[in-house]
């Protein structure tokens, strides 16, 4: 395992050892590996496989084995590299590689295909420049300090022809469907969600430690169309998946209900890991211990706790949650084959029944869009309610006053 890493600083806070060098100040321990293996799970249903199921037989296509031409596939921040690992599975004749800034566990039982490199995105991509045929990020916004030159650099990590796949949140909670923005709680709304208020402060505090969150939530609902001069516009597509916490949703058909209770059983999970792991960051930004217990209190007492009805003709109890989900948003597209010239054609015959699953999204809240356009106008209905009076904000606090 190679390394390239500027020297991290780690506190213990909560009993739970972070990285609080930087934005990115989740912990590092087995239950934040267990907590992304739960979100790989859900992201891999709403998006119909690894990857978007839209763009499968394009991926299939490029990384179709050629004795002249070895494939290789790059994950940007690959956390517990359970990515990596099924896609090593899946394209056995590539090689995939995993970075990130911290080691990722279990790396020894990976496939023998599969490497994980020590690297942080924020020093650059220059060495890994034009080596690949897929790159994928997933999730890496709250880490970047500058968004658009990490888009623009992952995009020369491709090969000509070769696609980079973009995938991230936008850090606010949404109530029933069709969704809603959910407001937070605060001074001016006593009665705000204290879910919605967490992901506020956890997308302010990124900001506040050098995060660029706005412009990556900015870039991904503007597609990759006009991010940079290599990709083919022809190519890009982009996505927003609406994804639900807890078993409320229904779908229109039994087996569309179970595969739907059981993702917001594992995101409710999720986000309860998350929410605990969220105390370092906010803490480093200036909220005190007491405020937040008392949002994860009325975060756990509200969205994420599971309430016992009792249907008072059957007497059977019924397992409900408060209605909220989240949404998650992707684009993808080609690099071109050179200056101004489109993407290469690819051969679909011969990559036939190959590595992902050719076919359409099962998901039933899957919005894809083919241009930037029908994008923007979804990002329009999606902010309605959204302005609104930020909540108060707290001072910087010295990092050693959120050692413990």
């Amino acid at each position: 395992m190679s390394t390239n890493i500027a020297s991290p600083t780690f506190a213990e806070v909560g009993g739970r050892l972070h990285n609080v060098s930087g934005s990115y100040r989740l912990p590092i321990d087995d239950d934040e590996w267990s907590r992304l293996n739960k979100q790989h799970i859900v992201l891999s249903y709403a998006q119909g496989g690894l990857l978007p199921a839209p763009a499968h037989s394009t991926i299939n296509a490029i990384l179709r084995a050629e004795d002249d031409k070895p494939k290789a596939i790059l994950d940007l921040g690959t956390g517990s590299g359970v990515w990596c690992i099924e896609m090593a599975k899946a394209f056995p004749h590539a090689k995939v590689f995993g970075i990130d800034k911290t080691p990722v566990p279990n790396a020894h039982s990976a496939p023998s295909n599969c490497i994980f490199e020590v690297h942080d995105l924020n020093l650059g991509l220059s060495k890994y420049r034009e080596q690949f045929d897929i790159v994928h990020a997933r999730a890496i916004g709250i880490g970047l300090k500058n968004a658009l030159t990490t888009i623009e650099e992952a995009t020369r990590c491709l090969k000509p022809g070769g696609a980079v796949f973009w995938l991230d949140g936008d850090y606010d909670a949404y109530s029933s469907w069709p969704s809603k923005y959910l407001a937070p709680l605060s001074d001016d709304n006593p009665n705000g969600s204290a879910f919605s208020r967490l992901l506020y402060e956890s997308r302010r505090s990124a900001i506040k430690f050098g995060g660029d969150v706005s412009r990556m939530v900015e870039a991904m609902d503007r597609g990759l169309w006009d991010q940079s001069e290599l990709i083919d516009p022809e190519t890009v597509k982009a996505a927003n998946v609406y994804l639900p916490m807890g078993t409320w949703l229904k779908g229109d058909t039994p087996e569309k209900t179970s595969m739907l209770q059981r993702m917001g059983e594992l995101l409710r999970e999720d986000f309860i890991n998350a929410t605990k792991g969220m105390e370092a960051m906010l803490l480093g930004a200036g909220w005190t211990a007491q405020e937040l217990e008392q949002w994860v209190k009325k975060a756990l007492e509200g969205a994420f706790s599971v309430i016992l009805m009792i249907d008072t003709n059957t007497s059977s109890p019924e397992l409900k949650t408060d209605p909220i989900g989240v949404r998650a948003r992707m684009t993808w597209g080609r690099r071109r084959e050179g200056p101004k010239q489109p993407a290469p054609n690819l051969n679909f015959q011969d990559s036939k029944g190959l590595g992902l699953s050719p076919h359409p999204v099962d998901y039933p809240y899957f919005e894809l869009y083919y241009n930037q356009e029908q994008s923007l106008e979804a990002k329009i209905e999606r902010d309605m309610g959204k302005d609104i009076n930020p909540p108060s904000s707290p001072g910087p606090k010295p990092l050693e006053s959120i050692s413990t």
